[in-house]
């Protein structure tokens, strides 16, 4: 039998959403200034922020510059940024206080999360052009999602206002990995859902017939995908990773109960919280692949069966040049077979012998 499996990944970037809060406001005529967020808590998934809330159980790193003239000077060290309800107005707060200056403007930075969700403090360093985080390793903080706002400067005062909190600066944060949050799978037959077992799994009633196939994804796998790189971003127009090391193959998904295709279809996440976070990076060929591990039953009776072992690896930069920043990724892997078809003909009768014998 002649047997053609392919694979079509068919990348779906959509934008993860960009977490948008109110912060740092004057507090009184003294230009104390002060931190504010939204009061209501976005949707997360462990410590990964999807939608457009920045949640008030979170807390955040902030550093500010004065500049006055051609003089630019540490105003704000790095510090930490947390919530707190108040009455009538609510609002976010480093341990310290800090007043805007009566000359002069501010250059605000931030970042978030200030401590890591597995524990210690992200480490990070800050210039009066932006912020680096050196050899960020995205393996050891699956649970981390790094996020930078957009620069604020030029400020003398808060501004930025929202419900039940008070004035603050404007501080809009964006994703800094990327994330692939699903890879799902297909049979198909001419270019359409197929599935080859035809409603049979084995069951009472279900039992298989001679013909059908029972697809079962093995081991699905990241192949030399780099694991640590360099953040240098300078919060406006430039944000770039850089200085990769540490490329390594990552498990995606294993199907250690060996479940078969349902109505030909497989779907999957990470074995690992659902989802997994990636270094933005440049695809290129024979480098960052994926592989796919599967097996194939073909049934001759209800339970007597042929078996193959297959793999299959494909380049990513087939699917598309890069992970890119702040984006969600969902690829869908199509495997086909090909029918087998007989073309029957007849092999003529040949003259014989015309021999003759007398009796």
């Amino acid at each position: 039998m002649k047997k053609i499996v392919f694979i079509s990944l068919a990348a779906c970037s959509v934008l993860a959403a960009c977490s948008k809060n109110d912060l740092l406001q004057k507090e009184n005529p003294q230009q104390q200034i002060s931190f504010d967020a939204a009061i209501s808590k976005a949707k997360t998934s462990k410590a990964l922020i999807d939608g457009t809330v920045y949640g008030t159980t979170n807390t955040f790193g902030t550093t500010a510059y004065k500049v006055e003239g051609a003089t630019t000077e540490l105003y704000i060290p790095v510090s930490e940024v947390s919530y707190t309800a108040g009455t009538p107005d609510s609002y976010w707060s480093t341990a310290t206080s800090y007043y805007w200056p009566k000359k002069g403007t501010l250059t605000f930075y931030s970042y978030s999360p200030f401590t890591y969700a597995e524990g210690g403090e992200v480490s990070v360093n800050v210039t009066k052009d932006g912020l680096e985080f050196k050899d960020y390793n995205v393996a050891s903080h699956q649970l981390t999602d790094l996020m930078v706002a957009e620069k604020q400067s030029g400020l003398t005062s808060n501004t930025e206002t929202a419900a039940g909190l008070k004035t603050g600066v404007k501080t809009v944060f964006h994703h800094k990995l990327a994330q692939v949050v699903g890879i799902n799978f297909e049979t198909i037959l001419d270019g359409a859902l197929h599935d080859y077992a035809n409603g049979h799994d084995g069951s009472t009633g279900k039992e298989f017939v001679s013909g059908d196939k029972e697809f079962i994804i093995n081991n699905v796998s990241f192949v030399n995908i780099y694991e640590t790189g360099t953040l240098t971003d300078d919060a406006l127009s430039s944000s770039v990773w850089s200085a990769y090391k540490d490329a390594d193959n990552v498990v995606w998904h294993e199907n250690t109960s060996a479940t078969p295709f349902a109505a030909g279809k497989y779907n999957t996440t990470s074995d690992v919280n659902g989802y997994r976070l990636v270094l933005p990076q440049t695809h290129t060929t024979g480098n960052q692949q994926i592989k796919v591990e599967y097996t194939i039953k073909t049934y001759t009776d209800a339970t007597n069966f042929a078996t193959e072992k297959l793999t299959v690896t494909s380049d990513m930069v087939k699917l598309h040049s890069a992970w890119e920043q702040n984006k969600k990724y969902t690829y869908t892997i199509k495997m086909g077979l090909d029918r087998i078809y007989w073309v029957p003909s007849v092999v003529d009768w040949e003259t014989g012998a015309s021999n003759s014998i007398q009796f």
